[in-house]
């Protein structure tokens, strides 16, 4: 279910995967398990770009924030 999807998206990110913080990101920006939340999503994104994810640096941008 999509729950359990995001739940695993966070435990990835947490652990210091790109692509897991990336997707939290989208889950959060798309609002696939609740409610969508584009502050939230940036953080993951911001995230995702700091452990080196490019096209993540350009989620923090198209969001409103800078890298």
């Amino acid at each position: 279910d999509e729950t359990e999807g995001v739940r695993r998206f966070y435990v990835a990110c947490t652990q210091g995967y790109a692509p897991g913080c990336t997707s939290m990101g989208r889950a959060l920006e798309k609002g696939w398990a609740g409610p969508a939340d584009a502050a939230q999503a940036r953080a993951y994104y911001k995230r995702a770009c700091e452990l080196g994810s490019e096209i993540d640096c350009h989620g923090v941008r198209r969001l409103g924030a800078k890298k």
